[in-house]
């Protein structure tokens, strides 16, 4: 009951993932490109907005030049 699977999921769908799975090794996906494609856009919606490349380098905890690399891209 204290397993992060249980923690996450609830004991039910827990149990019948361990009954399906049980023994083998799983990777799951971590979403990073989901989470990136966001943030992303959001830069270059901030972009042309007319905030400034330090300012949203600052805001989404990048260095200047990946947020300028980021905003020019389509």
């Amino acid at each position: 009951p204290d397993h992060w699977l249980v923690r996450t999921l609830g004991w039910h769908d827990a149990a019948k993932m361990a009954g399906q799975f049980g023994g083998e090794i799983l990777h799951t996906s971590n979403c990073r490109f989901i989470v990136k494609r966001f943030r992303d856009a959001e830069i270059r919606r901030m972009r042309r907005a007319g905030m400034q490349l330090d300012e949203i380098a600052q805001a989404v905890e990048l260095s200047v030049g990946r947020v300028q690399d980021i905003a020019v891209r389509q």
